[in-house]
């Protein structure tokens, strides 16, 4: 028996969103379903990133991410992949070598089953930068990201960058880990961070958000930092500040981080996750949902007739949106994917 992609896909989110969690946690993953058929290529299931919002109404956004070889291997690239829209992009990319995964990002919370933005990873001479924005529609935008490069601090080691065409002034969205050594900084006098965030000329440092960036920096977890820059080099206010309380699920294998069984463990009563959790729910920025989170750990086999079934899952990130200095919304990132092996 060989299940397709989409099988397996509807078998994967049976197992996240079952009992209760479907109406607390996940809510209706039904719109993901048609987001996940518009990123298959290939023969190689994708990896998801769901982004779970912890407060009001139950919903996700989500994020598939595609391998470049199924890419690059492709003759005629289906004309729905990512929603469609994107032939000139395809074609380019596929004359580039040495590229990561694309990562197609869907606002499935808006009810948008096409992509708002396909992201890159910093793998790329700057004159391959200057095609995808060029591509994209705004070869301006390449600037604007290589002048804030420029400025970002030492201890930033820049991840990934998109235009995003579906938001409202198509910024450009430019994402950052923070290095140990530079976190241990801010985890002293979190006030360095206030000032390496205005040297990149992003204003919007309040005294509650650096409070709140205090607690993150003090965590066991890396930092992350994503923020959108827009047309003439200029900042918004919005900012996202990202815990990753699983860095071992992501191949960040830093010393003394946890291995994937002991994630659990994290999440359970008194673990690291479970104790920034807690502190986020104390903030406001959730409610209770957030609990759910240990029992979407999960690596399982499944047998369907004469194929075995492989799920996985597990909490990433913790991420908090700011927006002129005021706290916007928080969502918990749970990378999820499959395989299928036939029985011998």
């Amino acid at each position: 028996m060989e299940l397709t992609e989409l099988d397996i896909y509807k078998i994967l989110i049976a197992h996240l969103a079952r009992g209760e969690r479907k109406t607390k946690l996940f809510g209706d993953l039904k719109l993901s379903e048609k987001a996940f058929a518009n990123s298959l290529i290939g023969s190689e299931f994708p990896n998801i990133y769901y982004e779970i919002y912890l407060q009001g109404e139950p919903r996700t956004d989500m994020h598939v991410s595609v391998d470049s070889e199924s890419i690059h291997a492709c003759r005629n690239i289906p004309p729905q992949l990512g929603g469609g829209g994107y032939e000139k992009f395809f074609a380019w990319y596929k004359t580039t070598r040495g590229m990561r995964a694309l990562h197609f990002a869907y606002d499935l919370s808006e009810k948008r089953t096409d992509s708002h933005g396909i992201q890159l990873f910093f793998e790329l001479p700057f004159s391959d930068v200057k095609e995808y924005f060029r591509i994209m529609g705004s070869e301006a935008s390449a600037e604007y990201l290589r002048e804030f490069q420029a400025r970002a601090p030492e201890g930033w080691s820049p991840t990934y960058f998109a235009l995003l065409q579906g938001r409202p002034g198509s910024p450009v969205r430019i994402d950052f880990f923070v290095k140990k050594e530079r976190q241990e900084i801010y985890a002293k006098d979190i006030n360095a961070f206030g000032e390496d965030l205005k040297s990149v000329g992003f204003e919007a440092v309040s005294d509650e958000f650096l409070r709140f960036c205090d607690e993150i920096a003090k965590a066991p977890f890396p930092m992350e930092l994503q923020f959108n820059v827009l047309g003439g080099g200029k900042m918004d206010s919005t900012i996202g500040v990202s815990a990753t309380l699983a860095p071992a699920a992501l191949g960040l294998h830093q010393s003394g981080q946890p291995t994937f069984l002991q994630t659990r463990e994290n999440f359970s009563e008194g673990g690291a996750a479970c104790q920034l959790l807690q502190r986020a729910e104390a903030w406001g920025l959730s409610d209770r949902r957030w609990r759910y989170a240990k029992d979407i750990i999960f690596h399982k086999r499944l047998s369907f007739g004469g194929a075995n079934v492989f799920l996985f899952s597990v909490p990433v990130f913790l991420k908090v949106r700011w927006r002129g200095g005021k706290p916007l919304d928080a969502k918990l990132y749970d990378i999820a994917g499959a395989r299928q092996d036939s029985v011998t």
